[in-house]
């Protein structure tokens, strides 16, 4: 059967949080499973991040994906390479400390054929049972809509923030609109995001700013780093 979505996750030091992706995996209904795949990217953790190929849920196409280098705040060039190595139609991209229950992945996949490809989809989220807001680096779009966005600009990677709100701009200038979900929801627990990172956006401000002004072309140099990859099912 076709993988109608690739559920793309990039993490860095953060294998509980894997770990507990792994769990919310198994709770996935045999016919969800055989339309997804996971797509987990290891972005340079000081000990490589694993997944216990005898714990996958039967059905489940997993791809573990890691970056052979420890580049700071490498979410651009991670989600490149997880889009990149993704074979679904649409690709569903979060952090590792967000969770996509069964209830909303089998919203997606019943309304797949509906999702326009000139569309990105932002979800509702839920912490501790109470309604946040959006994240802003969570979302659903079409792989064709990705690339003609130009992906993720690695001009950012290296210094925190500012490469999300950069590819939503490049998206909407070229590819369309954006539409919130408001019937499918992420679960955020924020004990499993990554502890004692640098989170000054000093320099992608900056960069940000200047990229704006100067009406700067999406960078088209990607995957600036040597990476290697495991195919643990599927």
């Amino acid at each position: 059967m076709e993988r109608h979505i690739s559920i793309v996750i990039n993490a860095y030091n953060a294998q509980a949080a894997l770990d507990r992706q792994l769990a919310n995996w198994g709770d996935y209904a045999p016919e969800a499973l055989a339309r997804v795949e996971f797509v987990v990217v290891d972005d340079g953790s000081a000990e490589p991040m694993r997944l216990d190929a005898a714990a996958l849920p039967p059905g489940a196409r997993v791809l573990l994906a890691r970056v052979d280098e420890d580049i700071a705040w490498n979410m651009p060039g991670a989600r490149n390479l997880g889009a990149m190595l993704a074979s679904g139609r649409c690709l569903l991209f979060h952090d590792v400390d967000h969770f996509l229950p069964q209830g909303a992945l089998q919203r997606l996949l019943g309304n797949h054929g509906s999702l326009a490809a000139d569309t990105l989809y932002r979800f509702a989220r839920i912490e501790a049972g109470v309604p946040i807001d959006s994240h802003i680096n969570s979302f659903l779009c079409s792989r064709d809509g990705f690339l003609r966005a130009g992906g993720y600009d690695e001009d950012f990677a290296g210094h925190y923030g500012h490469e999300d709100s950069w590819f939503l701009n490049s998206w909407t200038s070229r590819v369309g609109p954006m539409v919130a979900l408001t019937n499918v929801w992420l679960e955020a627990q924020p004990r499993y995001s990554t502890p004692g990172l640098n989170r000054d956006t000093q320099r992608n401000s900056a960069l940000f700013a200047q990229k704006t002004a100067e009406l700067a072309q999406q960078a088209r140099r990607q995957l600036r780093f040597a990476w290697s990859l495991q195919v643990l099912q599927g």
